[in-house]
Order: C-alpha cells, then sequence, then structure tokens
C-alpha cells in the first residue's frame, strides 16, 4: 500500500508539473545540502549517506567511497573514503574532507567526528568563518561541539583570499560561534610578513557586533613629552552607548587619562571628551580638556544642540596633543542652537562664543561672540507665485571691538511666466534691507547705517535631450541646459558691514552709491 501512494503521487507529479510551467515560469529549488529547515524537536535525525560505492562491512558500520556525502541536519561532510559507525555514530574520513555546519567550512586530510556530540578532530585545517568572512589554517582543529572550535598553530586573517597583508598568528585559537569570541593565545600580529605586535592573550569579535576589550597599544615620542604609551580599553556599555578610557603615560610629564564616551537613540546623539593630567611634573599644574557635542529632538519640528569645548591653558594643544592638526587650534567654539523646521517656514537662535588660545609671539584677535544670533526664513506659495522671506538679527559683542547689531530682512516674489517642460521663464523681484546700530566700544562716534537694496531678476531655461549611439551601437538619451540668467540691482545706501564668515567680524563704515547688473549665459551638457 505505501508503494502504490508513492506511484500514485508520482504520477500526479509528472502529470501537472507540464501544467505549472505552461502558466509561468518554473519553481526554481535550491539544495540544502545541511538539512537546515527540518523540523526542530528534541530527537536526533538520521544521517544520510551517497557515494558511487556503499557497503555494509559488519552489522553496524558502512563504508562509503567515491565521491561520498554524508548530510545530518545542519551538517554535511563530503570526502573520498568514509567509515560510519552506526551504533556510536562516529565517523571516519579521509581524502580531500570538507565539512560545513552553522557557517564554518573546514577542509583537511583527515576527520574523526561523532555525528551526535560533533566532538571529533580535523589534521591540517583551512577554515572560513562566514560570520566575518575571515579565514586560516592550522596544524590541526578541535571540534567540541557545533559552536566551538579549538585550533593549534593558526595562521588567521580577515583579508580577502589572495591577500594576506595582515596575519595573526597564535598557538592557540577559540572560536565560540555562540558568544561570537575568538580568543588567541601568544599570539603576534604580522604586517607583510613582519612582527609588530605580540600578546600572551587576547581576544576579539567574530562579527561586526562591538566587544569591550583592550585595543592596540600607541607607541610615540615627543620633544615635548618624551617617549609615550597609551594602552586604549574599549567598554561596550549597551547597543546605543560605548566609551573608550585610554590612559596615556609620558616619560616626561607623567600619567594622562583620556575618557570618551559616546552615545546614540532615536531623539538624541552626542559624544563628550575629558582629558586630565592630574600634575604636570613639566608645569607642576593639572592640565585639562573636556569638549561635548549633542544634539537632541524635541518633536513637532524642534530641535536643538550645543558644542562646547574647553582647556585649561593655552598651551594645552602644542604641548599634548597627538594630531599635527589640533596644534594650531586658536579658537575653541561655545554654542548652543535652538531650531524649528515646519512645512514652509524655519527658525534658529544661536548663542555663540569662543575659547581663544593666545601665543604670546603671535597674538591673535579673538572673534566677535553672536549673543544672540536669530533666522527666519520662509517659503509659500500665493496666487501662482512664489512668497520668499530671509530674516537675520545678530547682536555682535567684543571686549574691545566696536560693537553691533545688525537687522537683515529680504522678501521676494517670483513668478513662473511660462512652465512648459522644455522651457521656463521666471522674473524676480526682492527687496535686501539692512539695518545697523553701533555700541559699546564706538570710539570715533560712527553713526548707525542703513542699506536698502532693490533686486530685479529673471531667469530663462531652455532643456532639450539628445538621442545618438555608442559606438557599440546602444543608443542613449541625454538632457541638454541652455540658461540664461540677468540681475538688476540698485543700492540707495550701503554703510557699515558686519560678516560672520569665516568668524564674526566688523568691518567699519564704508558708504556709496552702487548700481550694477549682471547676465549670466550657460549652456550645460551632461557628461557622456
Amino acid at each position: 500500500m505505501h508503494l502504490r501512494l508513492n506511484l500514485v503521487a508520482l504520477s500526479l507529479l509528472c502529470i501537472f508539473t507540464p501544467m505549472v510551467y505552461a502558466e509561468g515560469e518554473v519553481l526554481r529549488l535550491k539544495l540544502d545540502r545541511t538539512f537546515m529547515n527540518l523540523p526542530k524537536g528534541d530527537e536526533e535525525t538520521p544521517a544520510f549517506i551517497s557515494a558511487q560505492r556503499v557497503e555494509g562491512q559488519t552489522e553496524n558500520q558502512v563504508v562509503a567511497s567515491g565521491e561520498v556525502e554524508v548530510r545530518k541536519r545542519g551538517q554535511a561532510i563530503f570526502a573520498d573514503r568514509v567509515v560510519y559507525r552506526q551504533s556510536s555514530q562516529e565517523l571516519v574520513a579521509d581524502g580531500a574532507v570538507r565539512v560545513e555546519q552553522n557557517g564554518i567550512k573546514m577542509q583537511g586530510p583527515y576527520v574523526k567526528l561523532n555525528l551526535d556530540t560533533n566532538i571529533g578532530d580535523m589534521t591540517k585545517p583551512v577554515f572560513h568563518l562566514a560570520a566575518n568572512n575571515s579565514r586560516g589554517s592550522a596544524d590541526i582543529l578541535h571540534m567540541e561541539g557545533r559552536q566551538k572550535y579549538t585550533v593549534q598553530n593558526v595562521a588567521y586573517t580577515i583579508c580577502p583570499i589572495g591577500n594576506d597583508d595582515w596575519m595573526l598568528k597564535a598557538s592557540q585559537l577559540e572560536i565560540d560561534n555562540d558568544r561570537q569570541i575568538g580568543v588567541a593565545r601568544n599570539a603576534r600580529v604580522e604586517f607583510l610578513g613582519v612582527p609588530i605586535l605580540y600578546m600572551p592573550w587576547m581576544d576579539f569579535s567574530l562579527s561586526d557586533k562591538r566587544q569591550s576589550g583592550f585595543l592596540g597599544p600607541v607607541f610615540g615620542s615627543t620633544a615635548r613629552s618624551g617617549s609615550e604609551v597609551t594602552l586604549p580599553y574599549y567598554w561596550n556599555i549597551a547597543p546605543n552607548r560605548d566609551a573608550t578610557i585610554a590612559p596615556r603615560a609620558m616619560a616626561k610629564r607623567g600619567l594622562m587619562l583620556n575618557n570618551e564616551f559616546r552615545y546614540i537613540d532615536k531623539n538624541y546623539a552626542g559624544e563628550a571628551h575629558l582629558d586630565v593630567l592630574p600634575n604636570d611634573a613639566l608645569t607642576n599644574s593639572t592640565r585639562l580638556r573636556t569638549s561635548l557635542k549633542h544634539t537632541q529632538n524635541l518633536g513637532y519640528g524642534l530641535s536643538a544642540s550645543t558644542n562646547f569645548n574647553y582647556v585649561s591653558d593655552h598651551t594645552y594643544f602644542r604641548d599634548l596633543s597627538n594630531a599635527v592638526s589640533n596644534t594650531s587650534l586658536t579658537n575653541l567654539v561655545r554654542e548652543g542652537v535652538v531650531s524649528y523646521g515646519g512645512s514652509w517656514w524655519n527658525a534658529a537662535a544661536r548663542m555663540q562664543s569662543y575659547q581663544t588660545l593666545q601665543d604670546p609671539a603671535a597674538p591673535v584677535l579673538e572673534p566677535y561672540r553672536r549673543l544672540p544670533q536669530i533666522t527666519v526664513g520662509a517659503l509659500r506659495p500665493l496666487a501662482g507665485a512664489n512668497v520668499a522671506f530671509t530674516g537675520e538679527f545678530v547682536n555682535f559683542s567684543h571686549p574691545t571691538a566696536v560693537n553691533g547689531r545688525r537687522l537683515v530682512m529680504y522678501p521676494s516674489i517670483s513668478y513662473p511666466l511660462i512652465t512648459t517642460p522644455s522651457f521656463y521663464v521666471t522674473p524676480k523681484f526682492g527687496v535686501h534691507h539692512t539695518y545697523y546700530a553701533l555700541g559699546d566700544n564706538n570710539l570715533a562716534a560712527l553713526p548707525d547705517a542703513t542699506r536698502t537694496l532693490p533686486i530685479v531678476s529673471w531667469t530663462a531655461v531652455w532643456c532639450w535631450n539628445a538621442i545618438g549611439m555608442w559606438e557599440n551601437g546602444i543608443t542613449y538619451r541625454r538632457w541638454n541646459h541652455a540658461l540664461i540668467s540677468y540681475t538688476f540691482r540698485t543700492a540707495i545706501k550701503t554703510c557699515c558691514r558686519i560678516s560672520t564668515q569665516p568668524r564674526p567680524t566688523l568691518t567699519l563704515p564704508r558708504c556709496l552709491l552702487k548700481t550694477g547688473f549682471s547676465v549670466v549665459i550657460a549652456l550645460v551638457m551632461p557628461n557622456m
């Protein structure tokens, strides 16, 4: 009866298969050699053996030879010859042995393995870990279950095949797939065959997940601090928080502690630094650096951010920084910003100042503080036109230079006269108004100033596409643009100007009448 049902099922399969193929694309199936999709349960699954020749030498022993393939749930073994004892589930394979299980592939000349406990040994293995795309070779590989392996006299790398520039060599390497951790003993790191680091013990992550532990030490020497070594420790506090604690020993100055803390969440992110040298042996003082960068989403379009930096003295970076770019730092920004972004308008308020580091041999002028700066922008369609507004108020503050307040308002309106897909013309009219009010430290008694600048412009763009053919016969299409822009502006009166780039500065009044225009004609053709 069992055979009859199988024949019926096979007949139905043969009848309906052409019908399925006629109605659509044939269903392509992928062979799962490890039976990973079998239902998981407490009972052991059977082992399947296929080979060119299979014989039962005893009641419990099977010998297979010639392209042997042994499959069991989550496991596949390939070899030239296999001896399998059913009662003990022990398997001995030799000749081009390959084992695939749980994301690790192993190849070697010989393996002895218990299929139930997955305990066994492979000689001269070459292995590959899919978790981090790493690979290696060793003298012997010991399997202690399907998730844990130990290899002896191993060479291990994460470089792609054919590139062995970086190599980790160790007398023993433990691979724990459950914890995704590798532990190496008597390990050395080689670059292009040259040893550059030795560690009696080290562990590392087998995946992209972060892991707490010591990072590679940093050695160096400077004229100001002498020989030094830094040993960073990385602390994986949580999936969204981590810290790096880096003691730095300097021969001439003492022990410095560098600390970095990073965090990120759905509505906020930031990082904080605190570097302390408790007692500098050269200056007999405590040296300190701290900084904080934080951004916060307050909801309803509101957001806030802060950027605060501080050092204890003017020569901190010149004496203690290990980055060349930091030794020339002069102004450390301190600012807080609150901003709003709506559907058609936005605004921001900023408080900004600086800590200026002075060099007696080359003093610099302290930049202006913006206390506060308020900006507003808006853009909204109205009766077919686009009405825009840009505004800014800044209070420039300085302890010794002329103080001033600036108000800028720039309303404008543009109306597209022609809006076809290939050609459009848009005129625009606006008024740029600026008002300056001078305050403290105005020793020259400079007057307040106003500037009003009407601006009229129009822009015409013609777009067309060109169809051509490559040398290989493939047809292509590209868009070209011809742009003509005309701008006319008349300055009724211009006076003192306060620039905010690269840092807030105040330019003394220069009043003049000015009329000008500009015409731009451009043909834009994309690269082929």
